[in-house]
């Protein structure tokens, strides 16, 4: 208050502390606790900033650990955003329309990212095409190793897709490719980086395809079978219902 330009006077007497105890306080050198605190927010407002403001408190701590190396109790994460005013998406739901979803049609924007996903038989690079307007899987396609081919088949499967659905087809297509996508360099030279929007749409995709379902033994991942299964229901969730059974490989 005192900095906004209230009197020290009246700012201390509204606290019940002396004037003289206000400006110790204010001049006491930060804790290291607090210095830790403040840090800590920095990162996790710049994590949560680069989700889309989808990620909770769960995910901003395992994104802490795994690709930060920071260690701190989710209790500590949960109170600082929420400080901090940060709140995720809750599970299951998408982020809403904004960016370059905003006032547009399902199907004029789409969505090329490529994910390792752990299965049982081993690590699989599985590559999708999701609608960001309408957000949904329009196609998978997935390999042992990821490749620009695996992008392209994919690719021709959505569009394959397109060209069976009923709706037509509304102007000003657009195709952009997720960061990791073009850093593996498995996308074209010329490709279009998405923005953050399209970013939290695959984040939250994969969210949920990585989701351990009820009866799965501890500390194992699925079976390719049930990735399968799962993929091909959200391909069936779209637009039309005659999407095939895609082949795992």
């Amino acid at each position: 208050m005192a900095a906004q330009g209230f009197p020290a006077r009246r700012v201390a007497a509204l606290l019940h502390v002396s004037e003289s105890g206000y400006y110790a306080w204010r001049e006491r050198p930060a804790s290291d606790r607090d210095r830790r605190h403040a840090w800590l927010t920095w990162l996790i407002t710049d994590l949560h900033r680069q989700s889309g403001s989808s990620w909770g408190y769960r995910r901003v701590h395992e994104e802490l650990d795994r690709r930060l190396g920071i260690k701190v109790s989710h209790g500590t994460v949960e109170r600082l955003m929420r400080r901090a005013g940060l709140r995720g998406t809750p599970p299951g739901r998408l982020p809403a329309a904004g960016g370059s979803g905003e006032c547009a049609q399902p199907g004029t924007r789409w969505i090329l990212d490529a994910a390792v996903c752990a299965t049982r038989e081993g690590d699989l690079c599985v590559a999708v095409v999701l609608d960001a307007v309408g957000r949904h899987l329009l196609s998978w396609r997935a390999a042992a190793a990821p490749d620009r081919g695996l992008l392209t088949r994919t690719l021709q499967a959505a569009l394959a897709r397109r060209a069976n659905t009923p709706v037509p087809a509304a102007p000003g297509f657009s195709c952009v490719f997720t960061e990791r996508t073009v850093a593996s360099g498995c996308a074209p030279p010329d490709a279009v980086t998405g923005e953050w929007y399209d970013h939290a749409v695959a984040e939250t995709f994969w969210e949920h395809v990585r989701h351990v379902p009820p009866g799965t033994p501890a500390g194992l991942p699925p079976p390719r079978a049930e990735l399968s299964r799962v993929l091909n229901r959200l391909a069936r969730q779209g637009p039309t219902s005659r999407e095939p059974n895609l082949p795992l490989l």
